[in-house]
């Protein structure tokens, strides 16, 4: 089955689908079910594995904060971490591959690990990371049964990459401001783990003494509402909101 997405700009500029059934934007169980038409091979070469590592990347992505079942750890080293570089990410997934196949083999054995008996609904990646596990298994199925050519097996697996500030991305371009591309992730050493600009300015923040506001999220929250054109003092009772949360009593 084929479809195609009509897709339309917001005042932020940002591309939105006009609907947002069974699109990248809607929720986990729409996101886990699409795959592109038009599948394209893991490699250009037998040994080519450039294709298998983004589908390891992505089954990192979907595992970050799967620790243990039944309070004993699962997995040959530690657990999925969030912000790991590429590298980190490849090498987990291989460490673990294993276990991960076993997952996507039997998930309902699995079901308490993988989340799948406490889904929220419209809310975290439960379908999704189940999806990645799933075409991970098919994707090493076929390249054992073809003799070990990564160019004989093919894959449509959507691989989600969430962007880091992306009207500071933007911006970072039109003024070619080469810091600010690389504390947005625009540029920078593959090698590094990924930058955090909130982080950068709650931090800078406090230097200035702001007193005990530890929280990355304040100074989020104004990002955010800046990149996306809203007045500067747009929507203060939320700051408020967030800074009280911050203050230990």
């Amino acid at each position: 089955n084929v479809f195609w997405h009509g897709w339309e700009t917001d005042f932020r500029g940002r591309l939105q689908p006009k609907c947002r059934t069974l699109s990248p934007h809607e929720d986990d169980l729409n996101r886990a079910i699409i795959r592109f038409k038009h599948w394209k091979p893991l490699g250009d070469a037998p040994d080519d594995r450039r294709g298998i590592d983004w589908i390891h990347v992505h089954v990192h992505n979907m595992m970050e904060g799967v620790d243990e079942a039944n309070g004993s750890s699962i997995w040959a080293s530690d657990p999925a971490k969030k912000k790991q570089t590429f590298e980190t990410r490849i090498k987990w997934v291989e460490e673990n591959l294993d276990q991960l196949r076993q997952m996507a083999k039997f998930p309902l054995i699995h079901r308490e690990t993988l989340r799948l008996d406490r889904r929220r609904p419209g809310g975290g990646d439960v379908f999704q990371r189940l999806a990645a596990l799933l075409e991970l298994d098919r994707a090493y199925t076929e390249y054992e049964g073809n003799g070990g050519d990564w160019s004989k097996v093919f894959s449509g697996q959507p691989v989600h990459l969430d962007a880091t500030c992306n009207g500071y991305q933007h911006a970072s371009t039109i003024l070619r401001n080469y810091e600010l591309a690389r504390l947005v992730n625009v540029v920078g050493d593959k090698g590094q783990r990924p930058q955090d600009l909130y982080e950068v300015v709650a931090t800078a923040a406090r230097d200035k003494s702001v007193g005990d506001t530890k929280n990355k999220t304040v100074a989020e929250l104004k990002f955010m509402l800046r990149q996306n054109g809203l007045p500067i003092g747009g929507n203060k009772s939320e700051l408020v909101e967030r800074l009280y949360d911050d203050i230990p009593l």
